[in-house]
């Protein structure tokens, strides 16, 4: 039985909203209160106001003033402001897309040890980005933010010791770096993890672990782990052979676009595997 394996060179996730970094509570804000606080120079309703128009909540979203606003705070040295700045930049929120901006802002808060903007440079070198690519530059960066517990950089390190990239390939340490990612409820790193069990590479061969970090993943909907699961229930490793179960999993990756999955129901209807098995 051959399982869905992830390719590990991916384009990874720089988008991560630290909503926990602001105080402003924008369930059902005072907006004109945050206002004046804001124009009386208050960091926390500056950034907290740039995060409302940023993502619309408790205000009509607002790209334009969301940036006025997190520009005031970057001018008082916000590390979450210049990384969402740079998110802005980087995708074209609101403003032209502009990968060398993205870079500076990310710099700025990188350089005050900002987890989240550590992770998002790394890639930008990672993936040559508005800068020339460089592995040890990215590997440098993401270790600094892995070391803080950012559960996305522990992941890319993890790919990047699994693949050898800026490094000697040592799967031992990509699995200590996807374990703490997994442990943090990251579903990509209980997907690696659950493939490396499965074949064996850095840990001894345990397909029942394999299956558990499956689960842990699909549940929160990831496609790879739903179509590994899919596989399993439909050839009965390590369970009994479940044909509607494989169906649901096979199912719940097709409607997030899994190719392998569609293949699968197509030939699973064909072969008139579930009538057979109800």
């Amino acid at each position: 039985m051959k399982l869905f394996k992830y390719v590990f060179l991916v384009n990874f996730s720089l988008l991560c909203i630290p909503y926990q970094s602001f105080s402003v509570d924008t369930s059902q804000p005072n907006v004109a209160a945050i206002e004046q606080r804001a124009d009386a120079g208050d960091l926390t309703a500056l950034f907290g106001l740039g995060a409302m128009y940023y993502t619309g909540k408790g205000v009509t979203q607002d790209y334009s003033k969301a940036r006025e606003y997190f520009q005031k705070a970057d001018e008082k040295n916000s590390k979450e402001a210049q990384f969402i700045l740079g998110i802005m930049y980087y995708k074209g929120d609101g403003v032209t897309q502009d990968y060398s901006k993205a870079i500076e802002y990310f710099k700025k808060a990188a350089d005050q040890n900002f987890a989240q903007a550590q992770s998002s440079l790394g890639t930008m070198y990672y993936l040559g980005k508005g800068i020339p690519q460089d592995y040890s530059k990215a590997i440098e960066l993401f270790t600094k933010s892995a070391d803080q517990g950012f559960a996305q950089a522990q992941l890319s390190l993890g790919m990047m010791y699994y693949e050898g990239q800026g490094v000697s390939k040592d799967y031992s340490k990509a699995i200590a770096y996807f374990t703490k990612a997994a442990d943090q409820g990251f579903a990509k790193a209980q997907f690696c993890l659950g493939s490396m069990y499965y074949e064996g590479k850095g840990v001894p061969r345990d397909p029942i672990k394999a299956m558990e970090y499956f689960q842990k993943a699909a549940d929160q909907g990831d496609m790879q782990s739903q179509v590994n699961l899919g596989i399993i229930y439909r050839d009965g490793i390590l369970v009994h052979m479940n044909y509607p179960k494989a169906m649901e999993y096979f199912q719940k990756a097709a409607a997030q676009g899994s190719e392998q999955a569609k293949f699968n129901i197509n030939i699973m209807k064909d072969s008139k595997l579930l009538q057979h098995h109800d």
